[in-house]
């Protein structure tokens, strides 16, 4: 809105100045965006070098047998949540050694669509407080793409929730601008979970896939 509102201009992208410096995410994933949104003007300040804890800065969870439930007028995916808690229980220890913080700090779980992210963090509560603490997955951002805008955490989860044989991605209506939004909130690691033909051959999938440093699996040995 204060785009538009505004006279200023950088004469590049219309109304607006764009910030073409960027020093927090990995280059990997400033890749990504940049080529999506910002035909490669972006300029990346940051190292090219191995995460904290070792994961690959963009990659895929494939969930195959992931069925998408209409809810409303939007979706929800349970086999995507169950996939995301069986990576987070597995990872949780690893991922609080490497980066000395707690999970909370560490980590955000989110998804293009509403009926979805309602039901992230109770299903993980419910699922993981055997093996980690129920404060610290309380504490946890978890929801749609908007609950982490204008912060970032070290590890991004993201739920893709649709498949396109069932209906046009949500993730995609805009041309890019919310992946854009949801892997530029990761510093470190952008992690998608979903079935992995699901984007292509979308805007949004074009740089992931040219940066995909994972084979698509469903017991993500490519992310450990």
């Amino acid at each position: 809105m204060a785009r538009h509102a505004t006279t200023v201009t950088d004469d590049v992208d219309g109304k607006g100045v764009t910030l073409l410096y960027h020093y927090r995410c990995h280059p990997v994933i400033v890749e990504y965006f940049n080529q999506m949104m910002y035909n490669g003007r972006i300029k990346c300040f940051r190292k090219d070098e191995s995460t904290k804890a070792g994961l690959p800065p963009m990659s895929w969870v494939d969930v195959p047998e992931s069925k998408p439930e209409k809810i409303g007028t939007s979706w929800a995916n349970e086999q995507d949540i169950e996939t995301i808690a069986r990576w987070i229980e597995d990872s949780h220890e690893k991922l609080t050694i490497a980066y000395q913080k707690p999970l909370s700090e560490i980590l955000a779980v989110i998804t293009p669509l509403k009926a979805q992210g309602t039901k992230i963090k109770p299903f993980l509560i419910d699922r993981l407080q055997h093996c980690i603490e129920k404060e610290q997955i309380e504490k946890m951002v978890t929801g749609t793409v908007h609950a982490l805008q204008g912060a970032e955490r070290p590890i991004v989860a993201f739920s893709l929730v649709q498949h396109r044989k069932d209906t046009k991605l949500f993730a995609d209506r805009d041309g890019g601008f919310l992946m854009n939004v949801a892997a530029s909130r990761a510093k470190d690691a952008f992690i998608v979970f979903g079935n992995r033909d699901s984007l292509r051959p979308a805007a949004c999938d074009k740089g992931l896939n040219a940066n995909d440093q994972s084979t698509p699996t469903n017991d993500y040995s490519q992310i450990d």
